[in-house]
């Protein structure tokens, strides 16, 4: 409590605004890719949209059956798709304030806890904190597209906590309990599992150099 969303400056490291109107804990945030619209999940079962700039409560409030876990913007910023405790995703006009469907993904994922669209927008990535898996649903057709492992045989459970879309669309990362994973879409899938903030691409190039 008090289930507020506080807006901070950058430049001054100032609290700018707080915005007030969930009933529930804040699980999620994405801001617009291309104008200033925010958009939260909550426990209280809504999505909510906001405009930080012109006002401190929601502009629109998109209500749910069941607790939304995530939220995340579709690239082109016209729509935004949530994830909810009960295994749904659900797709929601930002223009309209219209429903655009729902996946139900519980066969797929059980309860699916991060979210986001590919670069072209035609697909979602999802994970579930309960799952080892990681699918990409087409939006358009409501339909699993292909389902990716974590973890091994040999390995024990892994599961994912966040997952994001590369900008070019051709990898995406997960953050799961084993570290860092890096998928490429046009190759074999590429796993590192002990990336650090130590990992740069100028120590990279070095070593590359050193073996040569």
């Amino acid at each position: 409590e008090p289930f507020e969303i506080y807006t901070w400056s950058l430049r001054t490291g100032r609290l700018l605004d707080v915005l007030t109107g969930h009933n529930g804990p804040v699980c999620s945030l994405a801001f617009s890719p291309f104008t200033s619209t925010l958009v939260s999940s909550s426990w209280d079962k809504s999505i909510r949209v906001w405009d930080p700039y012109k006002s401190t409560t929601p502009a629109e409030t998109f209500p749910h059956r069941s607790e939304v876990l995530s939220v995340a913007f579709r690239p082109d910023a016209k729509s935004v798709c949530g994830t909810t405790l009960d295994g749904t995703l659900t797709f929601w006009n930002i223009e309209t304030g219209n429903s655009e469907g729902t996946i139900d993904v519980r066969r797929d994922l059980k309860v699916p806890s991060s979210v986001c669209y590919t670069a072209d927008g035609a697909c979602v990535l999802v994970a579930a904190r309960e799952s080892p898996h990681v699918c990409i649903y087409n939006v358009s057709q409501r339909v699993l597209l292909k389902r990716y492992s974590l973890s091994r045989k040999k390995d024990s459970k892994v599961q994912s906590k966040c997952v994001r879309f590369s900008p070019n669309g051709h990898a995406w990362a997960a953050a799961t309990t084993r570290g860092l994973m890096v998928y490429s879409m046009d190759e074999q899938p590429f796993a590192p599992i002990a990336l650090t903030e130590a990992v740069t691409p100028q120590r990279v190039r070095k070593m590359i150099e050193k073996k040569r």
